[in-house]
């Protein structure tokens, strides 16, 4: 059932593009659907969630999430330390590449 909901099925999307072999399991469905919710089902932050699922678990990706949220509303920092993953991983002539289309 989780893996009809369109977050978990983004989420999965972008999980597999990275590693085709990752899959949906009875051990991984909760932290997963955990995750697509703590993160309101927001496209982007479920594309950042799949590049740090790229390096841990769900559950402890969960974990962190959890923590960082604190009051309850999801901390920028867990965003800008993903999106820097994400940044750093593009080669420095595409990050130019994008830096000249967004401006």
């Amino acid at each position: 059932a989780w893996g009809q909901l369109p977050a978990m099925q983004l989420l999965l999307a972008r999980v597999q593009a990275a590693d085709p072999t990752f899959q949906l399991t009875a051990v991984n469905s909760l932290p997963l659907a955990t995750l697509c919710v703590a993160l309101d089902g927001l496209p982007l932050a479920l594309e950042l969630a799949a590049v740090r699922l790229r390096d841990l678990p769900p559950d402890l990706l969960v974990q962190q999430l959890l923590t960082l949220r604190g009051n309850g509303h999801l901390s920028s920092t867990w965003l800008q330390q993903t999106n820097a993953i994400s940044r750093n991983a593009i080669a420095p002539c595409k990050r130019l590449l994008i830096g000249v289309c967004v401006c």
